[in-house]
């Protein structure tokens, strides 16, 4: 089986605590039906904070676009 990458997973919003994200990210779930969520613990030296992360399903989103293949110009 081919392991297929999905939708990159982009910052919704952060939170202080990990019950205000998790919070947050229960009624993502039950509001959007084809959205995955999840709660990511981010820390640097100064802030530690939790950021509830979304992307579309990945059994559920559209193919990517391919790319057109530009014609190259023949040297004379």
């Amino acid at each position: 089986m081919k392991h297929i990458e999905g939708p990159p997973w982009k910052i919704f919003v952060r939170f202080s605590t990990f019950e205000e994200a998790d919070t947050k990210r229960k009624e993502l779930l039950e509001t959007e039906e084809d959205l995955q969520v999840k709660v990511h613990w981010l820390r640097s030296a100064v802030h530690k904070v939790f950021a509830v992360k979304t992307r579309l399903d990945p059994a559920k989103a559209p193919p990517p676009a391919r790319k057109k293949n530009k014609k190259r110009k023949k040297r004379k």
